[in-house]
């Protein structure tokens, strides 16, 4: 494969400048001086080519350890060529690549697979370190004790959730910096570092939590259809966690406020499982036949008036399923009726 040329090189960083994500953007520029100008389009540039080589050449699949470390190479050529020159331009670039070659970096190593498993493992406590170190503060200095003092924690985890072996050489051979992605926050307002992509993923476990919540309540719809007086259960905690982790995390609320949003339906859904289980009983209880508004519904049937029409009867449902449910179901009625309408739970 051809190597990208200079030009090519020198546009793309050009894009790169323009879209920095430090605080430098907004000091006073002090333009390169020819000397300057010389090195970083002489020297730098040319590493940024042979990044730019090494991840065309090569398709994740084909990244091994070595392959992985030659582009850890020539990022750190690039950070270090950039910070020996003084001028803005350069500096931007600097900070550029710093958190363009750690997302590089994170690929190559497989720890952007690694990175939930330990995380479910913190989340659940499943092992006694995770509850020695708070890996989840939001306390950067509390997490960073954590990470730095919880090494054999997390690269035990890492083994025991069979990491790829390329993401264990990453924890053995460069844990510091992973210490500061997970605990230094980026001086930027656009939230694209891979620190907060990182905080991010701390809500997958509680995601996981719902989405094994909504399967296991249906099923106890199906299983407990027959009993006199369904459960009535409250919304379930798990949805207040969910929405205070998204909260947290600027990822969400910036980038993927659609995301954020179907999260949020989904734990309405969950919220109305006692309400479709009672609408569920309703349908097949026998006593259902002695209410007035069901027996007008089945004797009368018409054109406007079905004879299923007490299912969208309100005050007739209303009756019927504090009736057969008990009266807890109709605290929240009113809500739960117009929220069953287009929840497609039932």
């Amino acid at each position: 494969m051809r190597k990208p040329t200079l030009l090519v090189c020198l546009v793309m960083s050009y894009f790169n400048f323009v879209d920095s994500k430090s605080n430098l953007l907004n000091s006073p520029l002090r333009v390169c001086t020819p000397k300057e100008q010389f090195v970083l389009e002489g020297k730098c540039l040319r590493y940024v080519n042979d990044l730019m080589y090494l991840t065309e050449e090569y398709p994740p699949t084909q990244i091994t350890v070595p392959i992985a470390k030659n582009m850890s190479s020539a990022c750190e050529k690039i950070t270090s060529c950039f910070a020996e020159i003084e001028c803005d331009e350069a500096q931007r670039s600097k900070e550029v690549y710093e958190r363009k070659c750690e997302k590089i970096e994170f690929n190559n190593y497989k720890m952007q697979e690694c990175i939930p498993k330990f995380y479910e493992t913190v989340y659940n406590k499943s092992r006694h370190c995770t509850v020695e170190f708070d890996f989840f503060s939001t306390d950067l200095k509390t997490r960073r004790d954590a990470y730095i003092n919880g090494k054999s924690c997390v690269v035990s985890i890492a083994n025991e959730r069979r990491c790829d072996e390329k993401a264990l050489e990453y924890l053995n051979s460069s844990y510091d910096k992973f210490v500061d992605i997970m605990s230094i926050k980026p001086d930027e307002k656009k939230c694209s570092s891979l620190h907060d992509e990182m905080i991010s993923k701390q809500c997958q476990p509680v995601l996981l939590k719902l989405g094994n919540g909504v399967v296991g309540s249906l099923d106890k719809l199906i299983k407990n259809a027959n009993e006199t007086k369904p459960a009535v259960e409250n919304r379930p905690d798990v949805c207040d966690e969910l929405q205070n982790c998204l909260q947290k995390s600027c990822f969400y609320t910036q980038h993927n406020q659609t995301n954020a949003n179907a999260y949020k339906e989904g734990c309405e859904k969950l919220t109305l499982v006692p309400f479709s289980l009672c609408k569920f009983q309703v349908m097949i209880s026998p006593t259902s036949t002695s209410y007035k508004c069901v027996i007008d519904s089945l004797l009368n049937p018409s054109s406007t008036m079905p004879r299923n029409s007490f299912l969208e009867d309100k005050e007739c449902m209303r009756t019927m399923m504090g009736g057969i449910c008990g009266a807890a179901i109709l605290e929240n009625f009113d809500r739960d009726w117009e929220a069953s309408k287009t929840a497609d739970l039932f």
